[in-house]
């Protein structure tokens, strides 16, 4: 796996993860195969774990009842997907597709609450 960090230790390009989060997840994560775009999650679902985009990206999308686009946004590799929904124990408010060819790491719930003091520490400096 290879990550390009900027020399403040963040991920290059990235808006939502820095080096020591990023590794801490990463070291207990199990890599996502696929050749096309794949569904990580779906709105609505109960968190399973947490996203890592370690190169590539994804795309995130929100819909009404309906099932109208209300929100589409893509992410770049550092991003963090699904974080919210397991820190706040509440079902996914976007849907997340991968993009071809991506490299993206799975970190399950039981995994991350395991490491949950490392990374709540991780978190506070992310969020600061």
């Amino acid at each position: 796996m290879e990550i390009a960090f900027a020399r403040d230790g963040s991920m290059k390009n990235s808006f939502a993860a820095n080096r020591k989060l990023i590794a801490a997840l990463v070291t207990k994560s199990s890599r996502v195969v696929f050749s096309r775009g794949y569904t990580l999650f779906r709105q609505g679902e109960t968190p399973k774990g947490v996203y890592v985009v370690c190169n590539g990206g994804a795309s995130l999308v929100m819909k009404s009842e309906s099932g109208a686009v209300l929100m589409s946004l893509d992410v770049p590799d550092g991003s963090l997907l699904g974080l919210p929904g397991i820190i706040a124990n509440e079902c996914y408010t976007f849907s997340a597709v991968a993009w071809p060819g991506s490299d993206i790491r799975f970190v399950s719930r039981q995994d991350f609450e395991k490491r949950g003091k490392a990374c709540t520490q991780h978190l506070k400096t992310f969020i600061q």
